[in-house]
């Protein structure tokens, strides 16, 4: 495990809370958990198996999921 300026990271990027990624993505933090729900958006982490246990978003699998969703134009 490395701690970078004050986070743990055991993954190739920090991982982040749901309000954290809710923001990078610009959805509100419903729209993230109804996606969970519904088995769409992107890839996460869920600490524990309460059913109120947080989540974590890695934030290279945001980017990921951003990319993969590009429509229209020239998208390679």
């Amino acid at each position: 495990m490395q701690v970078r300026n004050g986070v743990a990271t055991l993954h190739r990027s920090p991982l982040l809370t749901e309000r954290e990624a809710a923001v990078r993505l610009g959805v509100h933090p419903g729209t993230l958990a109804k996606w969970r729900c519904q088995g769409e958006g992107p890839t996460y982490f869920k600490m524990g198996n309460r059913p109120k246990s947080p989540v974590r978003y890695e934030e290279d699998d945001l980017h990921t999921w951003m990319e993969q969703q590009r429509r229209g134009g020239d998208v390679a």
